[in-house]
């Protein structure tokens, strides 16, 4: 592996893409974010011959062409060094940013593509034959409630058992008689009081970059220093 800068109209996805759910508004979001800052840590990439294909950061190479830029510092992996689909799907568990639809879909990928048996499975993802097969029926529900899932607008599981949707009211607690403030994400009242913050569940704290992309597409924004501008509400997550 080594670290060097690429031209980035080289970069195309040849290898198995392990974060199924991300929006052009994501890229978008990227794009602007790098033409200011510019990329902050730099993706990880497989050399096919005279192209590269990304192992981790696909939406960063694409906002970055977008932005404007010819080339980008990546990490280069040479072919046979590393197995992109499991060494992406590490990555982006380390990272915590894979919704459980493609969590699913990369186990789906090692039992009935790669043939592998559940230890072989157990030991390449840290989960259980019993976390992977309830995992597994999430493919079973409708494209509709997969991607409300992916995006974080409803939970995966209640109590170890996948939830079904169609209709489902996902409201972890009652509000009280004192009021309360509503999760925007499912409507429940995870915090009471008013003030900046925007309270969400921390139910959908693992889905964090979903999170993120719904509540910007609603118009609002993240702040991060410790005296926010007056009017501005910050994120916080608490628990229901």
């Amino acid at each position: 592996m080594k670290l060097q800068k690429i031209p980035t109209d080289k970069i195309v996805q040849m290898t198995p893409l392990i974060r199924l759910y991300r929006g052009e508004d994501w890229v978008n979001f990227l794009t602007r974010d790098i033409k200011e800052h510019g990329i902050h840590t730099p993706p990880h990439v497989i050399r096919k011959g005279e192209y590269y294909s990304p192992i981790d950061g696909w939406h960063r190479c694409q906002a970055a062409r977008k932005a404007g830029l010819k080339e980008v510092w990546a990490f280069v992996y040479e072919e046979g060094e590393v197995d992109p689909e499991i060494f992406g799907f590490r990555l982006n568990m380390l990272q915590r940013s894979l919704d459980p639809i493609s969590i699913a879909n990369f186990i789906h990928n090692l039992r009935y593509r790669r043939r592998y048996d559940w230890a072989k499975i157990q030991e390449i993802t840290g989960f259980t034959e019993r976390h992977c097969r309830n995992f597994l029926d999430l493919l079973k529900l409708d494209e509709k409630t997969k991607e409300e899932i992916a995006w974080g607008l409803r939970p995966a599981f209640s109590e170890g058992k996948v939830i079904r949707g169609k209709g489902k009211s996902f409201t972890h607690r009652r509000r009280g008689g004192g009021g309360g403030v509503r999760c925007p994400i499912c409507g429940a009242f995870p915090s009471r009081g008013e003030g900046r913050w925007i309270y969400i569940c921390n139910s959908h704290e693992d889905v964090y970059d979903a999170v993120m992309t719904w509540i910007m597409r609603e118009g609002w924004k993240e702040e991060i220093r410790k005296k926010p501008e007056e009017g501005v509400r910050q994120i916080r997550f608490i628990d229901e």
